[in-house]
Parts: structure tokens; C-alpha cells; sequence
């Protein structure tokens, strides 16, 4: 019941644009369960849409440990590799 409490709370955070509250409750769900999957890709997910694509694709590197063919997660990596490219060739002109 706790799960789905958190996960109420994060997603309500969310949809309200309280995307520091909703990352302080992903931090505590992290802290039960370090390794699980799902809330360490919404964790990089916010990570990413504050441009720290470096913190990001750590965070989905340790997803991809635990779901290797997950979908979301792939996409997210290819969205942050392609932003880190474009940011990279617009620093050089």
C-alpha cells in the first residue's frame, strides 16, 4: 500500500509541475529499493529534462542492469545521447 501511496504522491507532484517535490520522492524510493527499475528512470527522466544528461545516462545505465529490454528506457537513452550531440555541435560553431 506504501508503493502506491508513493506512487500517487510522485505523479500528482508531477502533473502539478513540482518536479523537485516529485524527484524528493523518487529519493525516498530509492532509499527502500535502490535497484528498482521504474523509479530509476523516472529519476533520470527528470534528471534529463534538467539538461544533466551525463547524471542521466548513468542512472538509465543502472536501469538497463535490471531491464534491458525495456522500451521507455531506450528511448530516454537515445533522447539523451541526441540532445548531448546537438548541444555538442552547437559549443563548436
Amino acid at each position: 500500500m506504501a508503493a502506491y501511496d508513493v506512487a500517487s504522491d510522485i505523479c500528482q507532484a508531477l502533473r502539478l509541475g513540482e518536479n523537485y517535490r516529485a524527484f524528493d520522492f523518487l529519493g525516498n524510493s530509492l532509499t527502500h529499493d535502490p535497484k528498482n527499475p521504474k523509479t530509476i528512470l523516472a529519476a533520470g527522466s527528470i534528471i534529463q529534462d534538467h539538461s544533466d544528461m551525463d547524471v542521466a545516462l548513468i542512472k538509465y545505465r543502472v536501469a538497463a542492469v535490471q531491464t534491458p529490454n525495456s522500451a521507455q528506457l531506450w528511448n530516454n537513452v537515445g533522447r539523451g545521447l541526441h540532445s548531448s550531440t546537438s548541444q555538442l555541435n552547437l559549443s563548436r560553431v
